[in-house]
């Protein structure tokens, strides 16, 4: 049977958060543990910012993922059978059929995602509240097509 470590010789990186808890009162003067108190508590730049997202490809989805990345509250609003970025994986994928290609893993982290098909009364009504509640509405669709869905200025 291995005996375990001593957990004063670890590797300070390694204490936050999976040790320190059991060794905070022998090591509270531990710069890496004061660090991990005041990180607990420190508000995201962006936090409490709520932000409607209504964008396709890459470049909208990728400001939300910005915004959620910081702290704020990011809907992503998708086409009823879901962004066709989430279906997109390349040439040698490899994985089952049901799993979202990286192109849109990698841009719609961190945000939640509403399938709203918005060229219906309700599909819009239901994206005006969320507009409505919203700090922030970030759209990459022209003028014009946000007008023909009737969703512009």
């Amino acid at each position: 049977m291995r005996p375990e470590p001593d957990p004063t010789s670890l590797p300070t990186i390694l204490s936050p958060p999976y040790r320190a808890d059991r060794f905070r009162q022998s090591r509270s003067n531990d710069p890496m543990i004061a660090a991990e108190k005041w990180d607990a508590h420190m508000p995201e730049p962006l936090e409490g910012l709520r932000v409607v997202e209504f964008a396709i490809a890459i470049q909208g989805p990728l400001v939300g993922g910005f915004l959620a990345d910081m702290g704020a509250d990011v809907v992503k609003v998708e086409p009823p059978g879901g962004d066709p970025n989430r279906w997109h994986t390349g040439v040698n994928w490899t994985a089952p059929p049901e799993t979202p290609g990286a192109q849109f893993l990698s841009v719609s982290h961190g945000k939640r995602s509403i399938a709203l098909d918005v060229h219906t009364t309700i599909g819009r009504e239901v994206l005006m509240r969320l507009v409505d509640r919203a700090d922030v509405f970030v759209s990459n669709f022209r003028e014009d097509s946000l007008e023909r869905m009737g969703l512009g200025y």
